[in-house]
């Protein structure tokens, strides 16, 4: 049953061993800055012997620490990764254990420990465009493109309902029929009721504010790759918060049904690749030991340098079924410099409320589909003193992967799509197809939730 909605125009798998739980940041000249030196991530080789590769490095590490006369201190294993077939871990090592690590049997492929970034770059304004263009075909004077066939549902959707009631603002009665064709300034979001129901969004970013009204208790603390206490499980920054209420927050989001767990792996305006890959190995293992693969998704919306690990690790996690929804970046580039080239992933990129790629979003081939990404309104977290109305604007590819994922898990129980290759491929079955123009003349399909309009 379909029905429109007004949005506010103001507004068991593996037990990880940590050897060493760090906090390798620092405040420098006022910023904060996560330093990275020796810091590598080791992924091994298809049917290894783990626990024996492990004792191993530990040997090599502790022999490589007693040689050594000039008092640095390295940390060895700080996080092990088992993600449904991926094997490897992270730590803090000496370029002699390197060395060996890098020519050993066991070994894959050895990386550098890497900075990403939280996704989110402007704050400003008012709006709430976003919702009503991931419900709608046509939009203003745009000539509305054809629908895709759709073998699912062969007959036109109901008639749209009026929504059951909101917390906050109520949005106006409609009188008399909906119009065929959304005109401009006409703010309404057509969804499904079912909204996501029994579905859960695993949100890898910088914590969720748990207790915020809009969440109405479907929010919840997963995991902290931080280090251990529940303060840490706080959002500080604000990115986390905000992502997750495009996600599933009952004013502002696709899924408003859903169930939100909070993966933190930053603390401020810098994210760590291991504690990244720590906390996406928590998610995927939830789901799985959870027995969540059909109702579950995982959103990545932060971003950085290319990562064969987290590539590798993604998809893993596809090849059990479990999807996962990334941002292509914020640097409007190609994406041969973004992590998104995980073939699995569904990779997403940011446009405006005309459709138009945003000029700071990333693109190219690996980018799947686009999504509203500029001036974005959503949820932000309680200790922002300088906003008491809890909601306010970000840009980002992040907030157009948090529409994607949010669709992801609306489509998940509205069509019972049961793996990642079904959910993305219906994703991008529905979409408006060649509509947001990319540099060398490729149009990209533009995300849709299939309400009919």
């Amino acid at each position: 049953m379909l029905f429109p909605w007004c949005p506010l125009a103001l507004a068991a798998t593996f037990l990880t061993i940590v050897y060493a739980f760090d906090d390798n940041s620092l405040e420098e000249h006022g910023q904060y800055v996560v330093d990275v030196t020796d810091r590598y991530i080791v992924t091994l080789k298809p049917s290894v012997d783990v626990e024996k590769h492990m004792t191993y490095v530990q040997d090599i590490h502790k022999a490589a620490l007693a040689k050594r006369q000039d008092g640095h201190g390295f940390e060895g294993v700080t996080h092990n990764y088992n993600i449904t077939g991926y094997n490897g871990y992270a730590g803090h090592f000496d370029e002699a254990v390197i060395e060996q690590l890098k020519h050993h049997d066991d070994v894959d492929f050895v990386e550098n420990d890497k900075v990403w970034t939280p996704d989110a770059l402007v704050e400003q304004g008012n709006a709430g465009y976003g919702l009503v263009l991931i419900s709608h075909r046509h939009i203003g004077g745009f000539p509305p493109p054809a629908p895709p066939d759709d073998p699912d549902d062969p007959e036109d959707p109901e008639p749209p309902r009026q929504p059951p009631k909101q917390p906050g603002k109520q949005p106006p009665k409609q009188p008399g029929k909906q119009p065929s064709r959304p005109q401009p300034g006409d703010e309404k979001y057509i969804y499904d009721d079912s909204a996501g129901a029994g579905t859960f969004a695993y949100v890898v970013d910088s914590g969720i504010d748990v207790y915020h009204p809009y969440f109405e208790n479907r929010a919840y603390r997963g995991y902290t790759a931080l280090a251990p206490g529940a303060k840490m499980f706080n959002d500080t920054y604000g990115s986390g918060t905000h992502v997750a209420g495009i996600m599933g927050s009952t004013n502002f989001g696709v899924a408003k049904k859903t169930r939100m767990i909070a993966v933190k792996v930053f603390q401020r305006d810098s994210a760590q690749l291991s504690k990244i890959i720590d906390g996406y190995r928590w998610a995927v293992n939830d789901i799985v030991s959870k027995r969540r693969i059909r109702m579950g998704v995982i959103a990545v919306t932060v971003y950085g340098a290319i990562s064969p690990a987290f590539n590798k690790a993604v998809d893993q996690a596809a090849s059990r079924g479990i999807l996962t929804v990334v941002c292509a970046g914020n640097d409007n580039k190609n994406t041969a410099r973004t992590r998104e080239s995980a073939q699995n992933a569904l990779t997403v990129g940011a446009t405006d409320k005309e459709r138009k790629r945003a000029p700071f979003s990333n693109y190219g081939t690996n980018v799947d589909i686009y999504a509203p990404g500029v001036l974005i309104m959503s949820t932000i977290h309680h200790k922002d003193i300088k906003n008491p109305l809890r909601f306010q604007q970000k840009s980002g590819t992040a907030q157009a992967a948090a529409y994607v994922a949010g669709l992801a898990v609306y489509f998940k129980k509205l069509k019972s799509l049961p793996s990642a290759k079904t959910t993305k491929e219906y994703i991008l079955k529905v979409a408006i197809g060649d509509t947001v123009a990319t540099p060398g003349g490729t149009r990209k399909p533009f995300a849709y939730n299939n309400s009919g309009r």
